[in-house]
């Protein structure tokens, strides 16, 4: 029989290792390890590989910058844990497997959240740069469409039209 391993990872940053699935609004993985029951001989073939689309060259890329982030101790135990979760069999006893379980947890949890807030952070900077850029985009197409027509516009359209350049200049370079 296997045991199933849920690693929850908390909206905080902290990971948990539990019997139990994620609750909602946890960010999930499970896995399993333990014995295998002699009744369950057969075995199953891995699926083929799938091509990564670019949400999951993203999270890839996450996870390498976050454990970057993680110092050599919390590397080692998050590397042997990964390493149990993908044998998914009986090579490392059930009380190791928890105990750097509850090692990690312990020893890692503020770096993992500090690094999870850090990713997050990151992100927000990401969408606020990509939000800035649209948003000059958009003015630079108001300022084209307005050139055009500046001789017909009224002197309050005219100088809204001016303080527009002002801002395209100093703020989309």
């Amino acid at each position: 029989m296997w045991a199933d391993v849920h690693k929850c990872t908390t909206p905080d940053g902290r990971v948990i290792f539990s019997d139990q699935p994620c609750t909602v609004g946890q960010v999930a993985g499970k896995t399993r390890f333990g014995a295998a029951s002699p009744a369950a001989t057969t075995t199953v073939e891995p699926p083929p590989p799938a091509g990564k689309d670019a949400s999951a060259m993203e999270r890839e890329a996450m996870r390498t910058r976050m454990r970057a982030a993680f110092t050599p101790e919390c590397r080692a135990l998050s590397d042997r844990i990964t390493r149990y979760v993908k044998q998914a069999s009986d090579q490392t006893p059930d009380a190791v497997v928890i105990e750097d379980m509850a090692r990690f947890e312990e020893k890692c949890a503020v770096q993992t959240s500090g690094i999870t807030q850090a990713e997050m952070d990151r992100k927000a900077a990401e969408r606020k740069v990509q939000e800035v850029q649209l948003a000059c985009q958009e003015k630079r197409r108001v300022i084209e469409v307005r050139r055009t027509i500046r001789a017909s516009l009224s002197a309050q359209e005219q100088q809204v039209l001016n303080q527009i350049e002002t801002e395209v200049a100093r703020e989309c370079r």
